[in-house]
């Protein structure tokens, strides 16, 4: 199993935003996403997957259906 991680960088979060609790649960239900870590105070998530089942692009399109913006801080294969 190939599983690759993602920081992402997340604008239009609002100081009083829960956003964890609501993108953080969504991306979390994703079919292959193994582990997200919401950084609020710096509008980052990271998100570990596996790359046979989910990519890149359906976590950041997940992400901005709740209205937000995304930019990929970086994107690495893990080593497994």
């Amino acid at each position: 199993m190939k599983t690759a991680q993602a920081n992402l960088r997340i604008y239009g979060i609002e100081p009083d935003c829960d956003c964890d609790s609501i993108v953080g649960r969504a991306v979390r239900q994703i079919d292959g996403v193994r582990k997200v870590e919401f950084d609020q105070g710096h509008h980052t998530m990271w998100v570990d997957f596996v790359t046979s089942l989910v990519t890149v692009d359906q976590v950041v399109d997940t992400i901005e259906r709740y209205g937000f913006r995304v930019a990929r801080e970086s994107s690495v294969p893990a080593l497994n």
